[in-house]
């Protein structure tokens, strides 16, 4: 099996694909790194922001939520659905917005994103209720998608779904001398199921 990478070829009896993931965002919704960011940018972001508002409720918006809110940030998260983690057991999501409570990070559950618009000193999101809220930053964290466009695996016949490669069990491709690992694969996006 051959790669070729920057125009250099690679040869070896196996290629292991493990090529990550990226941020998601929604249509319509441009994440520039300054007001409206995603959760790669906050990882590297030079100050801590005043304020916040998070779109998704899931394990990255709720990490930074808390991380944030320990900061001193005033933090509001958006979640379409009705519970905060809402893949989660329901009793660890109720048990999580109790204390979010208690912390004073708010939270607005059910209602979904309409759109966000730059304001002089940050960013406004309505939600399709008519609801708006206001803060510094917009961060959107409404999951991670597989970085897999453009890079040849089709072509190769490695068998894909909606981005993601198939693997079976032993995290094999159709293509017998080609795995695939992380998140790259469509299990969920942790360390100890990457592999």
């Amino acid at each position: 099996t051959s790669v070729d990478v920057n125009g250099q070829r690679i040869q070896g009896r196996h290629v292991l694909l493990a090529t990550g993931s990226v941020p998601k965002s929604l249509p319509g919704l441009d994440i520039d790194g300054n007001r409206v960011i995603s959760s790669d940018h906050a990882l590297v972001l030079d100050r801590v922001p005043e304020s916040a508002i998070i779109l998704g409720g899931g394990v990255i918006g709720v990490e930074f939520a808390s991380a944030w809110k320990s900061f001193g940030t005033d933090v509001t998260v958006i979640e379409g659905l009705k519970h905060l983690v809402p893949v989660e057991d329901e009793n660890s999501s109720k048990i999580l917005e109790r204390a979010f409570r208690k912390r004073g990070i708010k939270f607005n559950l059910g209602t979904f994103f309409e759109k966000a618009e730059y304001t002089e000193s940050g960013v406004r999101v309505t939600l399709a209720d008519g609801k708006t809220f206001e803060a510094e930053v917009l961060l959107v964290a409404i999951g991670r998608g597989p970085v897999s466009q453009g890079l040849g695996y089709e072509e190769q016949g490695v068998a894909m779904d909606r981005g993601y490669v198939l693997v079976d069990e032993y995290m094999q491709t159709n293509v017998p001398t080609i795995s695939a690992v992380g998140d790259l694969v469509p299990t969920l996006q942790l360390a100890h199921v990457g592999f």
